[in-house]
C-alpha cells in the first residue's frame, strides 16, 4: 500500500509554470479534464491539488506558507480573478507575520473558535453521518476508498476525511493517472459534502486566503453541470 500522504509538500514545488497555461481558463468539465488528459494536463492537476491540499493543512513553515500564497495569487490570476488576487496581495502585503496569522485563523476557523457554531470541522463524516460526528461511518468508507485504489494513510494524526488528505489522495490518483477513481472520489465523497462546507466557511471567515482556497478547490472539483 502506498501512502496518501506521498505527495506532501516537504519544499516548495513549482506551482507558477502550473498556473500559467491556457488550459486554466476554462472551468474543468468531468470529461476533459478527468477522461482525456494528456500527461501534461495530469501533471498541472497534480500541482492543483497539492497546492489546494496543503493550504487546507494546519500551516506549519513560513517558507512553504510563503511560496503557497505566491501560488495563489498566480493561479487567480491566469483565471483572471483580480478581485480575489488583489485581496490576497494586500493582506500579505499588510501582513508582517504570514504564518502566525494563517495558524491563528486556521485555528479559530476549523479547529476551536471563541463562538463554538463558527467552528467548521473539515471532516467529511460532520456533514454526511446523520450524528453529525468525528470519526463517523463516512470516515471508514473514504478510508476504504484509499484502501481499494492501493493507497494507505502514512502516519497521521488527522482521521482519513479532513479535506487536506482528501485534496492529498486526489493528487495521488492524478500523478497515476487514475481517472476514473478521481471522477467515483469526486462525485461519491467529495463533491456531497464541499458544498456544504464552503457555504459554512464563507459565512464564518473573511480572510482572504481562505476565501480564495475554497473558491479554487470548487472550481478544481466541480463536475460539469
Amino acid at each position: 500500500m502506498l501512502p496518501v500522504s506521498l505527495v506532501s509538500l516537504s519544499c516548495p514545488r513549482s506551482y507558477i509554470a502550473a498556473v500559467q497555461n491556457p488550459m486554466l481558463q476554462a472551468s474543468p468539465s468531468t470529461e476533459s479534464c478527468q477522461s482525456h488528459q494528456t500527461p501534461e494536463e495530469a501533471s498541472r492537476l497534480v500541482d492543483m491539488y497539492t497546492l489546494l491540499s496543503q493550504l487546507m493543512r494546519y500551516p506549519e513553515e513560513s517558507a512553504i506558507v510563503t511560496a503557497m500564497v505566491e501560488a495563489q495569487i498566480e493561479l487567480a490570476g491566469a483565471l483572471d480573478w483580480q478581485r480575489e488576487a488583489e485581496d490576497v496581495r494586500q493582506w500579505r502585503q499588510q501582513c508582517p507575520d504570514l504564518l502566525h496569522d494563517l495558524r491563528l485563523e486556521y485555528t479559530r476557523l476549523f479547529i476551536t473558535a471563541a463562538r463554538r457554531n463558527t467552528t467548521v470541522p473539515p471532516y467529511a463524516s460532520v456533514y454526511l453521518d446523520s450524528d453529525a460526528l468525528l470519526q463517523g461511518r463516512t470516515t471508514e468508507r473514504i478510508h476504504d476508498f484509499y484502501r481499494s485504489c492501493g493507497y494507505e494513510l502514512a502516519a497521521e494524526s488527522e482521521p482519513a476525511d479532513h479535506i487536506w488528505l482528501q485534496l492529498n489522495f486526489l493528487a495521488a490518483l492524478a500523478r497515476d493517472a487514475n481517472f476514473e477513481a478521481e471522477e467515483q472520489f469526486l462525485r461519491t465523497f467529495f463533491r456531497p459534502w464541499f458544498v456544504i462546507f464552503k457555504e459554512k466557511c464563507f459565512q464564518a471567515t473573511a480572510h482572504p486566503v481562505y476565501r480564495l482556497t475554497l473558491i479554487l478547490i470548487d472550481f478544481f472539483t466541480k463536475e460539469e453541470q
